[in-house]
């Protein structure tokens, strides 16, 4: 009798790795076990530059290792390349799959996103790839993996720094410009003349241009290593106006500035934001 409970213990375990390696979850009816990615594969890692990583090269499919912190939470840095390409990704996308193993037996997909969206669910076993857009070539990003139970998710987010910018104020001394993705660095003002000079300075350099209010397009902005201003013009005494600089740290020669007032901003942003009535009671 002991020779057969533990022929049958046997082929349990047998079947419990078996059903481990052909689906996402094994499915013994006394433990149901969730599976955790352990790479990253694909037309994605035969080109990126993957960070502080050993890629597996198996054939011609090349596997990223990935690494989870104690939260459980997996992550892969890269730099984008656009210059070589595979799996028929367009520029500025990259096309993957997560597997449990460096082989192709059990694999999550079935994703289409951009960068900075929100985690994604996948399935496993998938019919397509992870599809990821938005990418600029020579960045830094980062895959995330959350396995939560038996779904596991995934997101991309730049890993961008950007550099410091400054405003320098004779009373209130440096006063840091706030960066944000997609944007660039935005600084609100209340305007108290009709034209306001502001030395905006970085580490080497400071911001020269001359910036009207409402302008259609951007203004360029030139750089001096003296202390120089960038002026806006157009302004009106006691309102608020936003200002706006697209500067990227990996192409330092190159910025522009824009202002346009803070109110027509909030408007942009939704309709009717402040629940305002268009009518009157005149009638």
């Amino acid at each position: 009798m002991k020779k057969l409970n533990k022929l049958t213990a046997a082929f349990a375990s047998l079947a419990l790795v078996a059903a481990a390696f052909t689906g996402c979850v094994s499915a013994h009816p006394d433990a149901e076990v969730a599976l955790t990615p352990g790479y990253i594969a694909g037309g994605f890692t035969n080109y990126v530059t993957v960070k502080d990583k050993d890629v597996v090269q198996v054939a011609d499919n090349y596997f990223a290792p990935i690494t989870y912190d104690d939260e459980g939470v997996g992550k892969l840095s890269f730099t984008y390349d656009s210059s070589k390409a595979k799996w028929g990704e367009a520029n500025g996308t990259i096309s993957f799959k997560l597997t449990l193993a460096s082989d192709w037996s059990v694999q999550w997909g079935d994703v289409t996103a951009a960068v900075a969206d929100d985690y994604a669910a996948l399935t496993c076993p998938p019919s397509n790839n992870i599809n990821v857009s938005g990418l600029v070539n020579g960045k830094d990003y980062a895959i995330y993996v959350k396995p939560e139970g038996a779904t596991v998710s995934v997101k991309v987010e730049s890993e961008y720094v950007p550099a410091d910018l400054y405003i320098l104020d004779t009373t209130a001394g440096l006063i840091s410009i706030p960066y944000t993705a997609g944007v660039g660095y935005t600084y609100e003002f209340q305007a108290t003349a009709t034209t306001m000079n502001f030395p905006i300075w970085t580490s080497d350099k400071y911001f020269v241009a001359e910036v009207a209010n409402g302008a259609t397009t951007a203004t360029t902005v030139v750089f001096d290593e003296s202390v120089d201003t960038l002026d806006v013009t157009g302004l009106t005494n006691g309102s608020k106006y936003v200002l706006t600089i697209v500067y990227d740290k990996d192409e330092p020669t190159v910025a522009t500035a824009s202002v346009e007032e803070a109110l027509q901003k909030c408007f942009l942003a939704g309709a009717n934001p402040l629940n305002w009535s268009l009518t009157t009671d005149d009638a």
